[in-house]
């Protein structure tokens, strides 16, 4: 082939997602260019389908596709991620994202739901966590396009020849929505400012459900023993993260914000917000506690259309898993030896590697490691309680979410299209259940 035959290599955003083309994307994105055209994108699909009226005309479109569904789309689709998944860096791997959507579709709800809902809900829980791949996740209030929307964008690329129109487009609107931020966040890159603003999701007459399973199962993935890991790993260095109120700030030196995560306080919201910026940011004990007061709490807006089987079968196991963590590590420890400590530190390291396999993982726990080291002795020992309890914890969970998805979902009520979605999905929980057997 002669030069001048030469295939020209991709170079718009869609291309490079086409083709897999991770790092090109990334750099894409991270042009104000490339954000602003995802988040024009997504408002052209929120002014379409978010209101109730544009989501039920969709889903009328979209029951009429389901014979269209192909019998092999959920492998169709997770082959497309899979250059994606290589990217995923350590705290957001979303290994388990499959395991939990298969235990969510055995809610009695599913029973209620009409066969579209259903296959909107498995899909869009199933594949909505790529985006770390491509943009930072902890650069939402710096970005126009979040990683969830950037997410949407892409999985419109890459599922655009799979699924039909209709039902693509409530999946995209599913995946973009599902972080859950509740107030407006002002943007301004270079000399353009934009307003990104809340989704409409409220549930009316069954209608809309399918913006809520994702969270379920990112909810269902912040309970049980994997969230300390998560967070230690994505906490290893300083990030901007979210509260559930507003974004929190960071120290400027590493290893002083790396202090203050390990920090062994648990202090009120009002005890926080006296405290001057950046002391006032969650450290890791209370960003786990936040989520343990939130986990079953309708007052609140994440837990406003729980079910009971959500919040009570589901849930409240692994809320007990991730509340026994936090009470080892702030039990009152022994003096551990070096050598105790170490070998503790070595077993805790060993799971992180087996339920977070990112790429960065291992050189993240190394950082980890140093990082640890240079804590004053009374914490290190407060947190090497927690580090004993871990197997444990990890095995409860294993035999609670084993039994909870042994068989296969009956959805005989639903299109048969749905039924073999369904089906697939919980091959490949099996299959990923295995992958997480603590060792």
């Amino acid at each position: 082939m002669t030069p001048k035959e030469a295939t020209p290599k991709p170079t718009s955003l869609e291309d490079l997602i086409r083709c897999g083309n991770v790092e090109a994307a990334r750099e894409s994105l991270a042009a104000p260019e490339g954000d602003l055209e995802v988040f024009e994108a997504i408002q052209e699909l929120r002014q379409e389908v978010e209101p109730l009226e544009g989501w039920i005309a969709t889903k009328e479109k979209a029951h009429k596709e389901l014979d269209q569904l192909p019998s092999d789309t959920f492998t169709k689709l997770r082959d497309r991620h899979e250059p994606f998944r290589k990217f995923l860096p350590a705290g957001h791997t979303r290994i388990r994202d499959v395991i939990y959507t298969d235990a969510i579709l055995r809610d009695p709800i599913i029973s209620q739901l009409d066969s579209v809902e259903v296959a909107v809900s498995a899909l869009a829980a199933t594949f909505k966590d790529y985006g770390p791949a491509l943009v930072q996740r902890y650069e939402e209030p710096a970005r126009f396009a979040g990683h969830a929307e950037v997410w949407s964008y892409a999985f419109e690329i890459l599922a655009r020849d799979i699924l039909p129109p209709n039902l693509l487009k409530l999946t995209l609107l599913s995946i973009a929505e599902h972080p859950h931020y509740r107030r407006k966040i002002q943007v301004t890159r270079g000399n353009k400012t934009i307003t990104k603003k809340p989704y409409d999701d409220e549930i009316v007459a069954n209608h809309r459900y399918s913006l809520w399973f994702p969270r379920w199962d990112d909810r269902a993935e912040i309970y049980g023993p994997f969230q300390p890991v998560r967070v230690l790993l994505t906490r290893t260095h300083p990030i901007i993260d979210f509260d559930g109120e507003r974004f929190n700030p960071v120290f400027d030196s590493q290893d002083a914000d790396f202090k203050h995560q390990m920090s062994i306080m648990l202090r009120s919201w009002n005890q926080r917000g006296s405290s001057p910026a950046p002391q006032s940011s969650q450290n890791i004990l209370e960003h786990l506690k936040m989520f343990v007061d939130s986990s079953n709490n309708p007052a609140l807006p994440y837990a406003q259309y729980d079910t009971p089987y959500f919040a009570g079968t589901l849930l409240a196991p692994f809320v007990d898993l991730h509340q026994k963590f936090i009470l080892a590590v702030l039990e009152e420890p022994v003096a551990f030896s070096h050598e105790e400590k170490g070998v503790t530190l070595a077993r805790f390291i060993e799971a992180c590697q087996q339920l977070e396999p990112a790429k960065d993982t291992p050189e993240t726990l190394q950082v980890f490691r140093e990082k640890f080291s240079q804590l004053p002795e009374a914490v290190q020992n407060h947190w090497t309680n927690g580090f004993i309890k871990f197997p444990t914890l990890h095995q409860l969970w294993y035999r609670r979410v084993g039994e909870k998805i042994k068989t296969n979902p009956d959805l005989s009520m639903h299109h048969a299209s749905v039924q073999a979605l369904v089906s697939d999905i919980h091959q490949e929980a099996l299959e990923e259940l295995g992958r997480n057997k603590p060792k």
